[in-house]
């Protein structure tokens, strides 16, 4: 069984975690109830390598609060997949 509480554990470590489908490795994400490719319901974890390549960014504009950080959203491909 695999829930978002994994993956924020594994955050919590340091560590990316990631979905993979124990019968035939299909990374998946986001979580599903089965493997999109094989339809399997048995998943293990992964960890991240950290490598990725940057795809886009963009910092988040809120009008309605000049004074607040603005948080910076970005977009990559891990190495993964």
């Amino acid at each position: 069984m695999w829930d978002d509480g994994a993956m924020w554990a594994g955050a919590r470590e340091g560590q990316l975690l990631l979905r993979r489908c124990q019968a035939c490795a299909t990374i998946c994400h986001p979580p599903l109830p089965m493997c999109p490719h094989c339809q399997a319901m048995t998943w293990q974890a992964l960890v991240a390598s950290g490598k990725a390549r940057l795809v886009s960014w963009l910092v988040s504009q809120d009008s309605a609060d000049t004074d607040a950080a603005k948080p910076i959203v970005i977009v990559v491909c891990l190495e993964e997949g």
